[in-house]
């Protein structure tokens, strides 16, 4: 049976000429080095070459910058998490988030189908069946490793001299008012859309039956808002797939993958399907005579794939 795991994301708004982002810059790696396969982290930047997007298009609502957000509900601090000043304290609020149970487990892979086209794909599997389908997914396309040497990748730092930090901000505590060479990684670059995608996933939701979902990104169009190419190495991308509350847009699920991997709970990296969706659902009592307006009772769900596929589950 599908165990959801809950790996809750951290959504921080930035930007190089923000001299209060090495905090986040600090926060994100060292989170990254705490849960390497589980912590996924998504910078958005602002006014700098790694700008795709204007503050109107951001997915929470951002008043100043720096600003994070987990499963884009709470607004923390990338670093000092749900406290304040120097203390260390994200882990704990993303460890909150990830303590809440998640509808469905999250895998995803990708692969590329011509040199500029990357195909992701998510599979979403439930724990348990219903009727109904309040969930979306949506796809984000990450970059690690991006770096420049012109001034506006110099990252402005008000740390400098500052005394109490812990030893992850050594590099801005001992830096200069710019500290210049850093590599940014975790960098937004691509997305299918603001949150999940329309009609991604279908109902009825059968338990612990994968549903897929893809999206192709074409890397020779994304540029950032100076029409400049932001890709720098094909080899940092990232794939992240959201599991979306469409009512509400918050984040219930996500997984990550490094293009042309799989996520870490895939066992390998599977063919890329067509979803197998529902296309008659029928019931029957227990003496097998169809059911057309049941009553309370037990019953034979008899559910009809798009594949010629028959599942039967007891209701």
């Amino acid at each position: 049976h599908t165990l959801p795991k809950h790996r809750a994301v951290l959504e921080e708004y930035t930007g190089t000429w923000c001299g209060y982002y090495p905090r986040g810059f600090v926060g994100l790696e060292e989170m990254n080095r705490l849960h390497p396969d589980d912590f996924i982290g998504i910078s958005y930047h602002n006014r700098d070459p790694m700008e795709i997007m204007s503050t109107s298009q951001y997915p929470n609502n951002v008043s100043g910058f720096p600003a994070a957000f987990l499963d884009r509900v709470t607004p923390v601090d990338a670093f000092s998490g749900n406290g304040s000043g120097k203390t260390w304290g994200i882990e704990t609020a993303w460890e909150l988030y990830c303590n809440i149970m998640a509808p469905a487990e999250v895998d995803v892979f990708s692969q590329w189908t011509e040199d500029s086209l990357l195909t992701a794909t998510a599979c979403v599997s439930f724990p348990v069946e219903r009727e109904d389908c309040p969930y979306e997914v949506g796809f984000v396309l990450l970059s690690d490793g991006l770096k420049g040497t012109s001034g506006n990748w110099r990252q402005a730092n008000y740390y400098t001299g500052e005394s109490g930090w812990p030893s992850s901000m050594d590099e801005f505590v001992n830096g200069g008012s710019y500290v210049s060479g850093l590599t940014f990684n975790f960098v937004i670059i691509d997305r299918s859309g603001v949150s999940g995608i329309e009609n991604s996933l279908q109902a009825p939701i059968v338990a612990d039956l994968p549903q897929s979902v893809s999206y192709q990104f074409d890397i020779r169009q994304i540029r950032n808002t100076s029409g400049e190419k932001i890709v720098q190495d094909k080899n940092n991308l990232v794939v992240v797939a959201l599991l979306f509350d469409k009512n509400t847009d918050s984040i219930l699920n996500a997984n990550k993958a490094r293009v042309g991997q799989a996520s870490s709970t895939a066992v390998g990296q599977p063919e890329v399907e067509p979803v197998r969706s529902v296309v008659k659902s029928e019931l029957y009592d227990l003496n097998g005579h169809h059911v057309v307006h049941p009553r309370h009772g037990i019953y034979v769900r008899v559910n009809t794939l798009s594949d010629g596929t028959m599942i039967k589950s007891k209701v």
